[in-house]
């Protein structure tokens, strides 16, 4: 009997859905990983948190190429993934605080710079909810470049234990976001419709004129059918009663 027979159904199925849902276990995995970091802020747990922490990035980098080799990505599955890096970053600009404890006058600076940020943010969601009727986020290529000084930011200060370095870093890492931010309002505002593969603003136009394209291809399409029905109608008028 052939290994392939003497698999039980059970196997199967167990290797089915990890495949059909591996990518939204590990975001999920990345929220839960993220959520213990807390427990772990103390300098005497610094190694503990490094580690945590590198994990749950890794199941950033990991999640989507696991989706799209098993064919399960879905809108459900992108928000998923969104809201496991939220969780994340919250968590980290949480420890940063805690780590500075917000008594350096620079740290204070930070608050009017967080404001505007979440503002820019709250404004995109919402503007998206009222042109495209849901909530959408873009996943920009500035964005993963950001992302990767976000990671370098709790290990080079966990590694040295130098304020000042985490402070120049937490303000580049701010204003770059803040730019990221404001390339997400403009892509919403010029676009058309939402595209997740809209990955920079330079690229609008290009989906916009396949948009336009579709839309005219669509409305001849709808014109030939109309023409087609009213000439079906006039030859059945034509025809003689029996």
């Amino acid at each position: 009997m052939s290994d392939s027979e003497t698999k039980s159904p059970s196997h199967s199925s167990f290797a089915t859905f990890l495949k059909k849902n591996g990518a939204n276990i590990l975001s999920v995995l990345r929220v839960l990983l993220g959520l213990s970091l807390f427990a772990f802020l103390d300098p005497k747990y610094n190694i503990v948190y490094l580690v945590i922490y590198s994990l749950a990035w890794l199941t950033d980098a990991f999640d989507g190429k696991l989706a799209r080799w098993s064919k399960s990505e879905s809108a459900f599955g992108s928000r998923l993934d969104d809201i496991g890096d939220i969780v994340l970053v919250i968590v980290l600009m949480i420890s940063i605080g805690f780590w500075l404890k917000f008594a350096h006058a620079s740290a204070i600076l930070m608050i009017p710079y967080l404001s505007v940020f979440f503002a820019i943010r709250i404004f995109n969601l919402v503007f998206t909810v009222i042109k495209y009727k849901k909530v959408c986020l873009c996943h920009l290529y500035s964005a993963k470049g950001v992302g990767i000084l976000v990671f370098l930011l709790p290990i080079v200060y966990l590694l040295t234990e130098n304020i000042d370095a985490l402070l120049i870093s937490v303000h580049i890492v701010m204003n770059l976001s803040f730019v990221i931010s404001l390339e997400e309002t403009a892509i919403h505002v010029l676009s058309k419709e939402f595209n997740l593969k809209c990955k920079t603003v330079f690229w609008v136009k290009r989906f916009n004129a396949e948009y336009d394209k579709r839309i005219e291809a669509e409305k001849a399409q709808a014109l030939q059918v109309d023409e087609s029905m009213k000439a079906n109608a006039v030859e059945v008028d034509a025809e003689p009663l029996k």
